[in-house]
C-alpha cells in the first residue's frame, strides 16, 4: 500500500481542482502544495468552521449586550442562577423518594428533572456561566474579543448566577418546603 512520508500534512477534504502536490492514492498534501493552497485562500479550515464562527458571533453578541445594557445582562445572569437553583430543588424533590427506597432510578429522575432547568436557561436566553466559558473562550482564541473583556463578562455572569441562586435558596427556605 501507499505510505506518505512523515513530512506531509493531512487534510480532511481536498480541493478537487488542485491535484498538484497531492500524493497518489491518499488524501495527503505536501507542505509546498499546502502553502500554495493557503496563499490562494483554499486551505481546509476544518469541518465546523461555520458553526465555530456562529459561536464566536454569539460571544460578540454577549459582549455587545453587556456594553449596551449592563443591568439587562446582569439580570439575565441572575435569572440563569435562579433557574438552576429551582432546577436543583425540583431535581432533589423528584429523586428523594427513589433515594430513600434505595432505587437506582433516583439518578435517572434527578438527571431528567434537572435537564428542565437547563432548558429554561436556553429558552429564556439567560446567561449561564458554564455556557459562557465555551462561547467566550472561542472568541478569545479567535482574537475577536480581548481576554480582559472576556474575563469581565465571566465575572459579571458568575456573580449574577450566584446572586440568582442565592435568591432562589432564600425563597425556597421561606416557602417552608424544606421543613415539610
Amino acid at each position: 500500500g501507499h505510505k506518505c512520508p512523515a513530512d506531509v500534512i493531512q487534510i480532511k477534504r481536498q480541493n478537487r481542482k488542485t491535484r498538484k502536490g497531492m500524493h497518489e492514492g491518499c488524501r495527503h498534501i505536501t507542505p509546498h502544495a499546502f502553502s500554495a493552497l493557503k496563499r490562494a485562500g483554499q486551505e481546509d479550515e476544518g469541518m465546523f468552521k461555520d458553526e465555530f464562527q456562529a459561536v464566536v458571533n454569539a460571544a460578540k453578541g454577549k459582549a455587545a449586550l453587556l456594553k449596551k445594557n449592563p443591568l439587562g445582562y446582569f439580570l439575565a445572569s441572575m435569572l440563569a442562577g435562579l433557574f438552576i437553583a429551582f432546577g436543583t430543588f425540583i431535581s432533589n424533590g423528584a429523586a428523594a423518594p427513589f433515594y430513600e427506597a434505595g432505587d437506582p432510578m433516583q439518578r435517572i429522575m434527578s438527571s431528567a428533572t434537572f435537564a428542565a432547568a437547563l432548558s429554561f436557561v436556553i429558552c429564556c436566553g439567560a446567561e449561564l456561566f458554564t455556557g459562557n466559558n465555551f462561547v467566550l473562550a472561542a472568541a478569545g482564541f479567535r482574537k475577536e474579543l480581548k481576554w480582559g473583556e472576556i474575563v469581565k463578562i465571566w465575572i459579571i455572569c458568575y456573580i449574577g448566577n450566584l446572586v440568582g441562586s442565592l435568591i432562589g435558596a432564600v425563597v425556597y427556605q421561606l416557602s417552608g418546603v424544606p421543613t415539610g
